[in-house]
């Protein structure tokens, strides 16, 4: 989290593809964490 605030910082023309971005992290968060969770 600490390291999205500088970056948010400098792409700020683009904020569409930084939620894309981020939607997709946390679709791959979420997808891992159900990995573990079958395991």
């Amino acid at each position: 989290m600490d390291v999205e605030m500088p970056t948010n910082r400098k792409k700020n023309r683009n904020p569409t593809r930084k939620v894309e971005f981020n939607q997709a992290r946390l679709t791959e968060c979420v997808f891992h964490l159900q990995q573990i969770e079958i395991k």
